[in-house]
């Protein structure tokens, strides 16, 4: 059982297995939620490597996009295919969330088109978010969009650095404008619970949950990404290793800091780095957190708010990895390493030994060596 420093920013939960690509190695992948045991399911291989942001599993087929453009990568049984739009959007950064059969592409800006991905037909179709041009109705000339969220075949977003918030019905295709009632506030993040509206703002630790209350729920500048969970609504501030939940049923506020890192490293061990939480997925009684850039599963404890980080061990890392002519190490970054690897690989060629030959001895090295 080998250690990887897995690399995925999103995942979906199948048969007591939680799935997601793994960006380092390029390989769909599956995690045994019993034992958090890894394993690589298929690499990708191709030339070019596909980022994924977000994994949608529908009607049993795997759909993973980048968050950077429309182009939607499928796996379905054991093949992966690419597709991408028949014309570029004039705007390549993209939110995608899933309604039904499709995928939707939400633009940058209210200015640009939404573009939608049936999975059925595996087609491509635009479309215009104006009925009514945006300056028109609200009086606002920038239309960029902050973030934005999804609940029951709904879009739920806010004109950032604006007062001003709405509700995209996917099915009808139409827009419901809302201003907050502080017409000073600049927005930047929204999230529907199914009761309640939470808002975010610019440059503040503020939270405000439409027609009940507003409240500072951290002395520092929170993100604008906000989440809802079944039990909370989750937010990550936008500095420190730590996370703000607020239940919903009382409005009670909890930080909770999260824990050091199984691998050390001084740069993400900083208090006053980004926190970097940018996604969040539900299983029984856990919140797993995903971390851009981190190395380790964090997991949180819906009862008892306990946390802890996992470095994932993949049982079959080593075969699928060192393959062939081709070698893929996995990536670290505790000290020492880079040094070892150079000076085996110094020694071991050396020797005179055939590729495939010095990886397996270098991977033997470096197993010992963790």
């Amino acid at each position: 059982m080998d250690y990887i420093n897995a690399c995925f920013l999103d995942a979906v939960l199948k048969d007591r297995y939680m799935w997601f690509f793994d960006n380092r190695v390029q390989a769909l992948c599956k995690m045994n939620m019993d034992n958090y045991e890894m394993e690589l399911v298929a690499l990708y291989g191709a030339k070019e490597k596909f980022h994924v942001r977000k994994i949608f599993l529908i009607q049993d087929k795997f759909f993973l996009t980048t968050g950077d453009s429309a182009k939607v990568l499928i796996f379905d049984q054991s093949i992966f295919s690419l597709r991408e739009p028949f014309r570029r959007g004039s705007s390549e950064t993209y939110m995608a969330v899933s309604w039904k059969n499709t995928i939707y592409f939400w633009p940058e800006s209210l200015e640009n088109e939404m573009i939608c991905f049936d999975t059925s037909t595996q087609e491509y179709v635009h479309k215009s978010l104006q009925k009514v041009p945006v300056n028109e109705k609200i009086g606002v000339q920038k239309q960029r969009i902050g973030f934005s969220s999804l609940y029951e075949g709904a879009v739920w977003f806010v004109i950032q650095g604006t007062s001003w918030y709405g509700r995209y019905g996917l099915s009808e295709g139409a827009i419901q404008w809302f201003q907050s009632e502080n017409q000073a506030l600049l927005l930047s993040g929204i999230c529907f619970d199914g009761e309640h509206i939470w808002l975010t703002q610019q440059n503040s630790g503020i939270i405000t949950c439409v027609g009940k209350e507003s409240m500072e729920v951290f002395d520092e500048q929170i993100n604008a990404w906000i989440y809802n969970t079944s039990k909370y609504i989750l937010i990550p501030p936008r500095y420190g290793n730590q996370v703000i939940l607020i239940q919903k049923h009382n409005f009670k506020v909890s930080v909770v800091k999260l824990p050091a890192f199984a691998i050390h490293d001084t740069k993400t061990d900083r208090q006053d780095l980004d926190s970097n939480i940018i996604n969040c997925c539900e299983a029984g009684d856990s919140i797993f957190l995903f971390q851009h850039g981190i190395r380790e599963l964090l997991i949180l404890h819906k009862d008892t708010l306990e946390t802890k980080r996992l470095r994932l061990k993949c049982k079959n890392y080593k075969e699928n990895c060192l393959k062939g002519e081709k070698v893929l190490l996995n990536e670290d970054s505790d000290v020492g390493l880079q040094d070892l690897i150079l000076q085996s690989s110094h020694r071991i060629a050396s020797m005179n030994k055939g590729k495939r030959e010095v990886a397996e001895s270098i991977w033997n090295e470096l197993e010992a060596w963790n």
